[in-house]
């Protein structure tokens, strides 16, 4: 659900879930670790969340899990300036403090493994010799996922690689945290969005680990089977939509909508709900959900979108 949505949207469906008693309920979290108080009470976007989590409880016929994948890489890296640093068409960067702090990140296909491999967990274990991952182990409780846990000197590394240049072909520059952090909040509080954006994205760099919930929380990969991913592939992802803006044409995205689409139809399957309607319902509805922009062809990455063109690339970045 976007940021932006109303914020009685939620409200309805969680309440419309409780009234057809849906068992399980995955609120819109999808970023922050949310039980961090500081990180979310410093977050305005992070701290009205809790009220859903809160009325899930409060009508007791529903549980909720919320998915904590921190930030989604390939968005973030090739977002701009005021995401992680990063301003691909200009090739500069700005470091936050030294830029060695690290903070856990999850890719798109990552995010999409994760919520269905939860999906996927049986409801319940066997019995007490059972000692198997299950739904009810996350329940009204956090699951941790991530694909890195990198700090953007990591990050500028993976984006030399991939572009085959070096740091003196880029212009790299630094910010204090604290300072970088009020900025962003002068700008949100003129009515700037793009201030929000600032404040969110630097508080997870704070030295407190607040974005490192691979430390403070350790990660559900294991339980949920999901894999190590190359770091510099979806990097190259990232330069990519940095250079054409338009994020959605990517197969990365297609193929998380594909992969949730299929194990929910699995899910619902086994447990005898909406039996009549198929996994390509679910996608297409996806699909419309996000404007019809989506192209229906459905495979999995092509050669063209997993290694980057070079030639945008000259010495001469202008």
């Amino acid at each position: 659900m976007a940021v932006r949505a109303p914020p009685d949207q939620q409200t309805k469906l969680i309440e419309a879930a409780a009234a057809a008693h849906v068992p399980w309920i995955l609120p819109n979290e999808f970023g922050n670790d949310n039980a961090h108080t500081a990180l979310r009470e410093a977050v305005s976007i992070n701290s009205v969340k809790t009220q859903y989590r809160d009325l899930i409880e409060k009508l007791g016929k529903s549980a909720w899990i919320g998915i904590c994948s921190g930030f989604w890489f390939e968005f973030s890296l090739g977002g701009g300036p005021d995401t992680y640093g990063f301003d691909m068409k200009n090739r500069t960067v700005t470091l936050f403090d030294d830029g060695t702090q690290a903070l856990s990140t999850s890719t798109l296909p990552q995010v999409g493994r994760g919520v269905a491999n939860l999906l996927g967990l049986k409801i319940l274990r066997e019995d007490e010799n059972d000692k198997s991952p299950c739904l009810s182990d996350f329940k009204n409780k956090f699951a941790y996922i991530a694909s890195f846990v990198v700090n953007q000197k990591d990050m500028l590394q993976s984006v030399l690689r991939v572009t085959q240049t070096e740091e003196k072909d880029w212009k790299i520059t630094s910010e204090p945290t604290a300072a970088r952090f009020q900025r962003g909040n002068e700008l949100f509080q003129k009515g700037d969005y793009s201030g929000m954006r600032i404040l969110m994205y630097t508080r997870n760099f704070y030295p407190d680990q607040s974005g490192n919930f691979a430390v403070t929380r350790g990660l559900d990969n294991d339980k949920l089977g999901l894999p190590k991913e190359d770091i510099d592939e979806f990097t190259a992802f990232a330069i990519r939509w940095a250079m054409d803006g338009n994020l959605e044409r990517y197969e990365t995205t297609r193929w998380t909508w594909t992969y949730i689409a299929k194990i929910v139809q699995g899910w619902t399957d086994e447990h005898k709900l909406w039996q009549d309607v198929s996994a390509d319902d679910i996608l297409a509805q996806l699909n419309r959900s996000l404007s019809g922009e989506l192209p229906r062809d459905l495979g999995v990455g092509g050669e063209e979108l997993k290694s980057y063109d070079g030639e945008a690339w000259s010495s001469d970045p202008g």
